[in-house]
This record gives structure tokens, sequence and C-alpha cells, in this order.
């Protein structure tokens, strides 16, 4: 007679039982890791895609401010550099455009300079700008969420870490001839829970979030002939 075959004993199904768990955690980390990877660079490209436009708009507003004898007319910058993160930035410029004016008694009066408004509000990590502090009402609206740090300052004058080096993949400074040459920082955070990305700030501190440093620089460019139109 053949005998009955023999099943599995406790420790084989045991051992099955710890590769195939084995088997499946390595599936989900694998999985976890491309999703979390997925996630970042989704939420990354967002950031970077929304902070190229107020890029542009820092730079054309730097480019087109009023200059008088090499010197901007209005660009101011609280606090002063190299001192940071930049609260408040003023920047004067033509605005010729009629639609842009509440009347066009206004902008002669003010012979149709505009002055920008950008505010940074750290603990909100919000960046405002109102585009015309010259029709009598100053209030910042936001443009961009998320920066966690912004600084404007003269190119040939950075600023520099607590430990005396300059500024993570900041822009090397401009000859002399380019001395009135000013570089915009941004530093974004990534909102995201993931191991990916580069999770230090622009001096090198390590942070909870990955952070992204997004820099500009921009000569002033609109010189004054006549003072009035």
């Amino acid at each position: 007679m053949e005998r009955a075959s023999r099943g599995f004993t406790l420790i084989e199904l045991l051992v099955a039982m710890l590769v195939t768990l084995i088997i499946l955690g390595a599936l989900v980390m694998t999985f976890r890791t491309q999703y979390g990877l997925y996630k970042f660079q989704h939420r990354k490209a967002d950031v970077m895609e929304d902070s190229e436009v107020v890029l542009e708009m820092l730079r054309d507003d730097l480019e087109n401010a009023l200059v008088q004898a090499g010197v901007p007319v209005r660009l101011d910058i609280t606090p002063a550099p190299p001192a940071g993160p930049t609260t408040d930035l003023f920047v004067e410029l033509w605005e010729p455009d009629l639609s842009f004016w509440p009347s066009q008694a206004q902008a002669q009066a003010v012979q149709y300079r505009a002055v920008r408004h950008y505010r940074f509000v750290p603990a909100q990590r919000s960046l405002r700008l109102d585009r015309n502090i010259n029709d009598g009402n100053d209030a910042p609206v936001e443009v961009l969420g998320d920066v966690v740090f912004f600084q404007v300052w003269r190119a040939d004058n950075p600023p520099l870490c607590a430990n005396g080096q300059p500024y993570r993949d900041a822009p090397p400074a401009p000859a002399a001839a380019a001395a009135t040459t000013y570089t915009v920082l941004l530093e974004l955070e990534v909102p995201v829970g993931t191991r990916a990305g580069v999770k230090m700030d622009h001096c090198g501190n390590p942070t909870r979030a990955p952070r992204v440093l997004r820099y500009i620089q921009a000569t002033p460019q609109a010189r004054i002939e006549v003072p009035s139109i």
C-alpha cells in the first residue's frame, strides 16, 4: 500500500510565510519610494512653474527701475542688505499705459511713475505684491506661497552665511562695470512628505522638507534724461 503523502510541517509553513512577507514588504517599500518620488517631482514642477512667473515679474521690474546718474531713483530694500531676509522691496518705474491708471489726472500727477511694493511675510510663507502704491493704496496681495526665504541685494556686495560662506548655489558677482546689478533669491519649500530632494536651506542647514533655491540677476536700465513726460 502507498503511504499517505506527507503535508507541510509547521516550520515549513512559517518559513514560507516569512519569505512571502519579506517579498511583500520589499514591494511595498519600492512602491512607496517610487510614489514619493513621483509626488516630489510633480510638486517641485509646480513650485518651479509658479516661482518662474514671479521671478520674471521681479526681473522686469528691476530692469525697468528708473535710473538717474547711474543710481536707481527708488529701489528701497528693507532691511538694508546684506541683512536679511528682505521684508519690503520698493521699485519705481515708468507706467505710460493709461489703462494702468485709475485716471489720466492721477497718472500725470505722479508723472506716470508707479512704485511696486513687494512684501515678504515669513510667518505666512507668503510673497505679496502691490503693483502701484502711488494710487494711494498700499495693499500687497499674495503672488507666491511656500516661500521660506526672500532676499534682494546688490550683486557686488553679497550676504554671507553665519559661517562666513556664500549662499548655496549663489551666482557669481558681476564685473565692476555692472555694480548696480541686483541679485534676488527665492527659497521655496516643496510641501510633500518624501525622502527625495535636497533638504537644506541656502546656508546648508538641514530642513524637514525639500527646498528649492531660485536666483535671478537684473540691472536697472530705464535712464531718466528728461525728468517729466
